[in-house]
């Protein structure tokens, strides 16, 4: 029996957190994919689905939060992991990522 290998997404604006959990990832294995803004990871979402998505909470071009409501709102992605990542550790945005169905 064969294991396909999971495919991961990355949605982050910043290229060094996405070049160094970029590389764990596929230091454990993972095939991954980054996408440097909310319009990109929407794309490739769409095109080339992953397996599961690591997505930044702030973004200057649209925010984690509006994409993770965008993730769960589409029954072919809905049931995706996203887990969300950010510099802004506070109670109140990782219980509305929570609420909002984050992984």
């Amino acid at each position: 029996m064969s294991h396909r290998i999971k495919r991961l997404l990355i949605i982050d604006d910043n290229k060094t957190f996405v070049m160094y959990i970029g590389l764990l990832l596929r230091r454990m294995g993972f095939e991954v994919t980054a996408a440097e803004n909310a319009l990109e990871g929407l794309k490739t979402l769409k095109t080339d689905p992953p397996d599961g998505v690591l997505l930044d909470v702030v973004m200057p071009d649209m925010n984690g939060t509006d994409i993770l409501r965008h993730i769960r709102g589409d029954k072919k992605l809905a049931q995706l992991p996203v887990i969300m990542v950010s510099v802004d550790g506070n109670d109140a945005t990782m219980n509305r990522c929570r609420q909002l169905g984050a992984s």
